[in-house]
C-alpha cells in the first residue's frame, strides 16, 4: 500500500478526534511502527522502555502482530505491551508486512501506585530506582475507567473501518 491511496488529512483528522473525544493517544502506523498520524501520547512517542531496557523493536513486533490480531477479534484486540501498559488496536489495512494500525494507548486500567507497586516491582521484578524513573515519565499515561474504555474501544474499531473504506475506495 502506497501513501497516495490513504487520505492523510482524513486520517490525522480521524486520529484528532479519536485522541481528545478518548483522553487517550491515538496512532495511526503502518505496521513497521512507521507513524503516519499521531495525537497526544502515542506508542510511538513512549519513552517510558528506555528507563526499563526494553527494546522499542519488541513494542513495534507486538504492535503489528496485535493488529493482525485484531482481524480475528471482533475489528479489535486490547493488549499490554512489554512494559504493561494498556492498548487497544485495529487493523485497517494489512496487506503482509505493509498496512496500517489504529492505536489508542498507552493508558492505565488500575491505580498508578499500584501499577508502580504491582506490576512493576513483583511482576517485573524492577528495582526501586527503576521504578521510580519509570513512575517520573508516566505523567502522560492516562488512568482510565473500564466502562470507558469498553466504549472507546468500539469507537477505534469504527475509526478503523471508515479509514479502511476510504483507503479501499481509491484502490478499487
Amino acid at each position: 500500500m502506497q501513501d497516495p491511496d490513504l487520505n492523510i488529512e482524513l486520517a490525522k483528522s480521524c486520529v484528532q478526534a479519536f485522541s481528545r473525544a478518548s483522553g487517550t493517544g491515538c496512532e495511526l502506523c503502518r505496521l513497521d511502527g512507521q507513524p503516519v498520524a499521531a495525537e497526544g501520547y502515542c506508542c510511538s512517542s513512549c519513552r517510558i522502555c528506555l528507563d526499563t531496557g526494553i527494546s522499542q523493536d519488541d513494542c513495534k513486533k507486538l504492535h503489528a502482530y496485535t493488529a493482525k490480531v485484531s482481524e480475528r477479534e471482533d475489528g479489535k484486540y486490547m493488549y499490554e505491551c512489554p512494559l504493561g501498559l494498556s492498548c487497544i488496536t485495529s487493523a485497517v489495512i494489512t496487506e503482509g508486512d505493509e498496512g496500517l494500525r489504529l492505536t489508542a494507548g498507552p493508558f492505565l486500567m488500575e491505580d498508578k501506585e499500584d501499577f508502580i507497586e504491582y506490576d512493576l516491582m513483583h511482576l517485573m521484578r524492577f528495582d526501586r530506582d527503576t521504578a521510580e524513573a519509570v513512575a517520573a515519565r508516566m505523567d502522560s499515561v492516562p488512568e482510565l475507567d473500564p466502562q470507558k474504555i469498553s466504549a472507546f474501544s468500539q469507537l477505534l474499531v469504527y475509526c478503523a473501518a471508515f479509514l479502511r473504506a476510504n483507503t479501499r475506495g481509491k484502490e478499487d
